[in-house]
């Protein structure tokens, strides 16, 4: 029997923790899905940006999308 690997779990996760670089973003989340036949689970976590650019880029990317209104790594980190 042949499992579906989009229908299981996800192998493994990455937590992105960014704020206001919607760019950058972009080009790390196209980095990571690239790296093979694993789909990862992604979960952004936007520290208070200033607009929508990187929950848009998140959810264009498939990620998951958690805004965290207040500033800190370490915050991020956690809610992520």
């Amino acid at each position: 029997m042949t499992s579906n690997p989009k229908s299981a779990s996800p192998e493994w996760s990455v937590v992105i923790a960014t704020r206001n670089r919607p760019e950058q973003l972009e080009s790390c989340l196209e980095s990571i899905r690239s790296q093979g036949d694993v789909d990862p689970e992604i979960v952004v976590v936007d520290n208070s940006s200033g607009d929508d650019r990187t929950k848009e880029v998140a959810l264009s990317k498939d990620a998951e999308y958690l805004h965290e209104r207040v500033p800190g790594l370490s915050r991020a980190r956690t809610v992520g």
